[in-house]
């Protein structure tokens, strides 16, 4: 007697796992990232009014930015899990970055700066886990992070110049300020500026843009051949920093800078460079993006200088010695800070 075993379906046969396709289309942030450093390239190298060029470093990183956002978000192919770990890992990187760099850098320092890198360098290591390494997206993504926003932890902002490009230095080196200092130390004068009243002749720039305010230098003629003949250095030094421009006087110069922890008005002679004299208010004012020192120009009138220091200090001073004629601060008097 035997009984018969019912036969048994071959079980179905089963799918290897894998995990879910991670490879994302890299494309449209590297076109992004492309359309980004070529218009940054090109606003660097074309002169352009100081607005236009201080609006688009402050919009560019911003689209670009909100492109990465949408385009991270919506990439269907990398595991929600893995979009949320991306994204955590970089902004907790600049949250991070914030407390620890230079306080030039700043909140500003970061979006502008460093943002851009810290995408550019995600967007090659997205290239690399997708052809080489697909194991290592999320220890990748850590040492991308670390690397990127942390090499900004290693520089100073010492603000932009006049084409609007970042001025970065390590930040243990000195600053320009510091040699300006050192050198104002080791070669300063203390003679006394000479007596006298100084007037304004022909063609002095007596103001702010000139006399007119309006830039432009009538009957004085500039040799543009600079190829056969090319200007002569007569003298140069350092000087305190300021977004103060020069106005000219009777064989002076006069201009506002910051002298350490002290706001100065500051004559120079034009002929030789030398320091004639110097007046010196306790104050001093920076900010991130530009950086320390006044914003404003001294005005000449009738031999009397007047100059409006970064914090509010008004001063009415003698143009010929630098004696005050009298002094205001304009904040205090009206009860507000500087912005």
């Amino acid at each position: 007697m035997s009984v018969e075993t019912p036969a048994v379906a071959p079980a179905p046969a089963r799918t290897p796992w894998r995990r879910p396709d991670q490879r994302s289309r890299l494309w449209p942030a590297v076109v992004a990232l492309a359309v980004y450093w070529a218009a940054t390239l090109i606003m660097g190298r074309t002169e352009k009014p100081y607005f236009v060029g201080f609006l688009f470093g402050l919009l560019a990183p911003t689209l670009l930015a909100l492109f990465f956002l949408g385009w991270w978000w919506l990439s269907r192919r990398i595991r929600l899990a893995d979009r949320v770990y991306g994204f955590v890992v970089v902004v907790a990187g600049g949250l991070l970055a914030l407390p620890l760099a230079h306080p030039s850098i700043g909140i500003f320092g970061l979006w502008m700066m460093a943002m851009p890198v810290v995408l550019t360098a995600w967007v090659v290591w997205m290239a690399v886990v997708k052809y080489w390494a697909p194991g290592w997206y999320r220890p990748g993504a850590v040492l991308v992070a670390v690397v990127t926003w942390g090499s900004f932890l290693f520089v100073r902002h010492d603000g932009l110049n006049s084409d609007l490009r970042a001025e970065l230095h390590w930040r243990w080196s000195p600053t320009a300020e510091d040699l300006f200092l050192e050198e104002r130390t080791a070669q300063h004068d203390s003679h006394p500026p000479a007596a006298g009243t100084l007037v304004a002749r022909p063609g002095d720039w007596t103001e702010f843009r000139g006399p007119d305010r309006d830039g432009v230098i009538r009957g004085a003629s500039i040799a543009t051949d600079w190829a056969k003949a090319p200007p002569r250095l007569v003298w140069r030094h350092r000087v305190g920093p300021a977004w103060s421009s020069v106005i000219v006087v009777d064989g002076r110069l006069f201009t506002q800078e910051q002298h350490g922890d002290q706001e100065a008005v500051v004559c120079y002679d034009a002929g030789t460079g030398q320091e004639v004299w110097s007046h010196e208010d306790p104050a001093r004012f920076w900010e991130s993006v530009s950086g320390a020192g006044p914003r404003a120009t001294p005005t000449f009138v009738e031999g009397r200088l007047y100059t409006l220091g970064a914090t509010g200090r008004l001063n009415c001073l003698d143009a010929a010695t630098g004696t005050p004629h009298w002094s205001r601060d304009i904040a205090a008097d009206a009860g507000a800070k500087p912005p």
